[in-house]
C-alpha cells in the first residue's frame, strides 16, 4: 500500500467517526425520559454480592402500608447494576404534607440499611 492510498483511508475513517459523534443540535430527543431528578430516591445497591432481599422487604412493607392508608405512591424502577441494583425514584405529587412528611421519614430511614440508600432531592438510575 503506498503512502498516498494509505494517507486516504485513514481521511476516510476519520471522516466516518467524525459524522457519528454527536452534533450540537442534532441530539436525541429527551421527551419520553423521565426527569432525572426525584423528589424522593430509594436505592437498592450491592457491594458484590447482589441487592438485600431483607431490605427490600422491609421497602416494600413501608410502602404497601401507606399506600393502604394514603393511596398510591407515583413512582418510577430504574434498574441500573449488574447485580439487580435499582433505584425507586418517588415524585410524591399530590400528596397531604402531613402524608409526603410520613413516607419521606419512613423511606429515609432506610438508609440506615448497609445496602439501601435513600435521599431527598436525588437523581434517578445512573
Amino acid at each position: 500500500m503506498t503512502l498516498r492510498s494509505l494517507l486516504c483511508v485513514s481521511l476516510l475513517a476519520l471522516t466516518s467517526v467524525a459524522s457519528a459523534l454527536p452534533q450540537p443540535g442534532n441530539q436525541p430527543a429527551r421527551a419520553n425520559r423521565p426527569p432525572t431528578t426525584y423528589p424522593l430516591v430509594v436505592s437498592f445497591i450491592s457491594h458484590g454480592a447482589g441487592t438485600s432481599p431483607a431490605a427490600i422487604a422491609q421497602f416494600n412493607v413501608i410502602v404497601a402500608e401507606f399506600e393502604a392508608a394514603w393511596g398510591p405512591l407515583e413512582r418510577t424502577v430504574a434498574p441500573w447494576g449488574r447485580e439487580g441494583e435499582y433505584d425507586v425514584c418517588f415524585t410524591l405529587t399530590g400528596l397531604w404534607p402531613s402524608a409526603r412528611e410520613e413516607i419521606v421519614t419512613q423511606l429515609l430511614a432506610l438508609d440506615a440499611e448497609p445496602m439501601t440508600e435513600a435521599a431527598e432531592n436525588a437523581r434517578c438510575g445512573w
